[in-house]
């Protein structure tokens, strides 16, 4: 998703959170996910784990590890971005 500008029209009690740094993970946004009244940020799990690698220089499996511990482990309230595993293809 190129045009993120949608995010800055969110309501700001929606508390959505994005990862930091922006400029290395906005690139792996895909949406905005609703549930139970509560919205929050989806990344692709493919364009996440690439941009650690890129930015961080990580082996793919440092960058899986890191991902599933620090990222896709974490719960740090309302708005916890979530993953999407599995992409369709049109």
């Amino acid at each position: 998703m190129s045009d993120l500008s949608w995010i800055d029209e969110i309501d700001p009690d929606e508390e959505v959170m994005r990862l930091e740094p922006r400029s290395v993970f906005d690139s792996a946004i895909v949406g905005l996910g609703r549930q139970f009244n509560t919205s929050f940020i989806v990344y692709s799990q493919r364009r996440t784990l690439a941009a650690l690698m890129a930015s961080e220089g990580m082996t793919e499996q440092e960058a899986i590890e890191w991902y599933e511990f620090n990222m896709a482990g974490a719960w740090v309230g309302k708005g916890t971005p979530a993953f999407l595993e599995i992409e369709a293809t049109p």
